[in-house]
């Protein structure tokens, strides 16, 4: 007879069915071990083990004994780390895919583009902003919307721009619809944003693009700013992967914490706002 590694129990070498339960018993011990080393092997592979990950996205060599004890504390890890400090910054990540119906604006082309199921269904002829008063470039959302009249022709679509009231509506001078006349809104034929105005509900994303952004100087940009000039931070900032969200010209917290995201990756002070060095890292005036 001999006695199990924990003392609690006898067993006797007589009966040959349990000396081969016990061996069974010591194999799956040895075996299953094994196995979640495997799987560690696997999870130290993605991303949500970024401590291990080379320059070159590479994973380090790590033996089986190493790994053991990781695969506990992985799946903890990967329920209660930050996303953001799952990412790995540095290299540029796409903005999030947008959705399955979206506009999009081109104001050099002086065109707007219905898309549905992630492609073009209809292309209409738009009036911008004039000189002085030039359309938002950015990526908004409609917030409103209501049957209007006068200048506005027959149909307003407001968006969520931080500065100034800007829609996509109608109007009641046709004969500029093809150049820059308007005060900034996007100006449409009536019967053609009749027909979009339903295509278009609240929340819908809006994306004007096709007129460069050119900024003054400044010597900082902090948390609680709003206007043009952040949407070419943040566009600055999507290029090095640090900011995989729709450029709101909103310093939120949510681009906060990008920033801050930035700044520990580069070895920097931790506070969240856009100094000179984090200027100079994303090439912003």
């Amino acid at each position: 007879m001999w006695r199990n590694r924990l003392g609690s129990r006898r067993l006797s070498g007589s009966n040959p069915g349990t000396a081969k339960v016990v061996r069974v018993s010591l194999a799956g011990l040895i075996i299953f071990p094994l196995f979640l080393g495997y799987l560690g092997t696997v999870a130290v592979s993605t991303e949500y083990w970024p401590s291990l990950l080379k320059p070159n996205n590479c994973v380090e060599e790590t033996n089986v004994s190493t790994l053991l004890p990781m695969t506990a504390l992985f799946a903890v890890r990967a329920q209660i780390e930050p996303v953001a400090s799952r990412r790995r910054p540095g290299i540029p990540e796409p903005p999030p895919p947008p959705p399955d119906r979206f506009v999009l604006v081109d104001i050099g082309r002086l065109q707007l583009t219905l898309y549905k199921n992630g492609r073009p269904a209809i292309r209409y002829p738009i009036a911008a902003g004039r000189a002085g008063d030039p359309s938002p470039i950015g990526e908004w959302q409609i917030r409103n919307k209501f049957h209007a009249g006068g200048p506005y022709g027959t149909r307003w679509n407001g968006m969520n721009v931080p500065w100034g009231i800007f829609g996509i509506h109608g109007t009641n001078n046709p004969g500029s619809i093809g150049s820059y006349a308007s005060g900034g809104c996007i100006r449409m034929y009536n019967q053609h944003q009749e027909a979009l105005y339903p295509e278009i509900p609240v929340g819908t994303l809006v994306k004007m693009v096709g007129r460069d952004l050119q900024l003054y100087p400044r010597p900082s940009y902090h948390p609680g700013m709003a206007g043009q000039p952040i949407v070419l931070v943040q566009y600055q900032l999507r290029k090095l992967g640090f900011f995989p969200h729709v450029a709101n010209a909103r310093f939120d917290a949510v681009m906060e914490q990008e920033v801050r995201v930035l700044q520990t990756f580069y070895g920097l002070q931790e506070d969240g706002i856009i100094g000179p060095d984090v200027k100079t890292i994303a090439q912003i005036p």
